[in-house]
């Protein structure tokens, strides 16, 4: 598997955070096809074994977001 650059990887995250803010709105088929695309991207990301880390990352970022923290302010 090709290693992705650091800025790719920014871009990936950017993107399943989107992804993730805007699940809500979705129903389920799209939710499966979006779940399945978060998997593959974060195995791109991290390797097959980090999946799972980097939906729970992704998904606590979209958290926040959704709150309208950033994680600058999360922890003052």
């Amino acid at each position: 598997m090709a290693k992705i650059s650091s800025l790719e990887r920014s871009k990936l995250d950017r993107l399943a955070i989107d992804m993730l803010v805007s699940a809500p709105l979705m129903d389920g088929k799209e939710m499966e096809e979006t779940l399945e695309q978060l998997k593959y991207m974060a195995m791109l990301k991290s390797g097959k074994r980090k999946i799972t880390k980097e939906l729970d990352g992704w998904a606590s970022l979209a958290y926040l977001e959704s709150l309208g923290e950033d994680e600058d302010t999360k922890f003052k």
